[in-house]
């Protein structure tokens, strides 16, 4: 009778760690494809901001761009975002100044690069990012992390270096706005563990869109001519 009790007991407790197994593996499969619909989208967006960058200058692109994903997120999470705190402030503004620095520089050096350069040389990130973590969170990154981070900078090199060993300044302005969005998202995650993915992303992209504003207005009030090239 005890026998049979505690076989019952372990096939109840196989069955349960099987179901959270499953539902595990739901989860990172859906997780990996909105990682990949976001790839596809932020890949042809190069190609979008580079003919719009041709008519807009950044700020104003850049204060368009943080408007609009403020409100439609404002509309889409109101329940969630009404629910602000004074503590969530301080962690959507580091999170807004980053992303508007890494915007900012990436989209300058879109004005002299190729799409397809900018989006290689910003996507560095990705490497930068452990090695990041391992200094701020001191979680070391695996030997696969080092080796991808390698082969990544050496792809840097034959696309950024021309056949004097330079680089170009579009290039350069990418690879800056490539770090800048390591940095994102290293202040993003410590941002996070305090408060809701998605007050943080409404937040931030409120906050970068007043420091476009603020940079538009500050332009026209230095300069009606020279300026007017980089607002």
């Amino acid at each position: 009778m005890v026998n049979k009790l505690i076989l019952r007991v372990c096939v109840c407790v196989e069955r349960s760690s099987n179901a959270k197994m499953e539902e595990n593996m739901k989860k990172e499969t859906l997780g990996k494809l909105f990682l990949l619909t976001a790839a596809l989208i932020w890949g042809s967006s190069f190609v979008v901001m580079k003919s719009a960058v041709d008519f807009i200058t950044p700020f104003v692109l850049l204060f368009i761009r943080f408007t609009l994903s403020t409100l439609f997120m404002s509309c889409l999470f109101f329940k969630k975002i009404k629910m602000i705190k004074k503590e969530d402030l301080l962690g959507g503004f580091c999170a807004g100044l980053a992303l508007f620095s890494a915007f900012s520089i990436q989209t300058f050096g879109l004005r002299l690069t190729t799409p397809g350069k900018n989006a290689f040389l910003t996507a560095v990130y990705c490497t930068i990012v452990p090695l990041l973590s391992w200094l701020y969170f001191k979680k070391k990154p695996d030997k696969a992390q080092i080796f991808a981070a390698i082969l990544c900078f050496i792809g840097v090199g034959f696309v950024s270096l021309d056949s004097s060993l330079k680089v170009n300044l579009g290039d350069l302005y990418t690879l800056i706005g490539g770090f800048l969005y390591a940095v994102h998202i290293i202040v993003c995650e410590k941002a996070m563990k305090k408060t809701s993915p998605i007050i943080i992303t409404a937040l931030q992209f409120a906050f970068a869109s007043i420091f476009s504003f603020s940079l538009i207005t500050s332009c026209l009030f230095v300069s009606n001519n020279s300026s007017s090239l980089y607002i």
